[in-house]
């Protein structure tokens, strides 16, 4: 079987990023991961550059050779973006522009962005506000470059490979060592949880040219 395009995916070693580059591959896209770590996930059939956004000329050199790009990367912790409030526009909205910036020049085909339910949300602080930031920003290049994106406003998403940030992830982590399920959040919260492989799957599906310059929320 022929492979398809290539893809970049950007963040690809982190929780969801992982999942996307099996569900890539599965589907026959060629990937490349760019990421400031290999994840011990890895796919041994994915090339993978370690590299941060901030490093533009390996940033500048992947973009130019792929046609799909997915941006998953930058600050996604809650909490470290509450106290850091300029690392978080620096990591976030910053790196962004300048992915954007990069795709417009090398005309990629589809720009793919994970944002959040939050941005619809009264809580999110820092990091709600840096996803609205970036959407806007998208739009904008999307109006003066033609770049077809498509906007993932992913919701509570739990699973395999999830790290300490992750809210299933400490309450089972708890449960099992504590023999008690714990809840910090209010009591009238209300989360419906998705699974990584499930968010996977139609991050991939959304490829499709039925969903460009779409908001997508994905969630339970």
């Amino acid at each position: 079987m022929l492979l398809k395009k290539s893809v970049l995916v950007i963040g690809g070693s982190g929780f969801i990023g992982s999942h996307l580059v099996d569900e890539l591959i599965i589907n026959n896209y060629k990937v490349t991961v760019l990421d400031i770590k290999k994840s011990k996930f890895s796919n041994s059939k994915a090339n993978y550059v370690i590299s941060s956004t901030e490093n533009t000329k390996k940033l500048s050199s992947n973009i130019k050779k792929n046609k799909i790009v997915y941006h998953l990367a930058g600050i996604s912790d809650l909490n470290k973006a509450y106290k850091d409030p300029i690392g978080t526009a620096k990591k976030n909205i910053l790196a962004t522009v300048k992915i954007l910036d990069l795709c417009a020049k090398y005309k990629v085909d589809k720009f793919i962005f994970s944002s959040s339910i939050y941005v619809n949300s009264s809580s999110g602080g820092f990091y709600k506000s840096s996803k609205i930031a970036c959407e806007s920003y998208i739009e904008e290049f999307s109006k003066l470059y033609g770049i077809k994106y498509r906007i993932l406003r992913y919701g509570s998403v739990y699973g395999p490979r999830a790290d300490q940030s992750n809210g299933i992830h400490l309450i089972i982590r708890d449960g099992l060592r504590k023999n008690k399920l714990v809840y910090n959040g209010s009591s009238r919260s209300i989360r419906k949880y998705i699974h990584v492989k499930d968010v996977a799957k139609i991050s991939v599906k959304l490829l499709s040219n039925i969903y460009d310059n779409k908001y997508i929320d994905i969630t339970g």
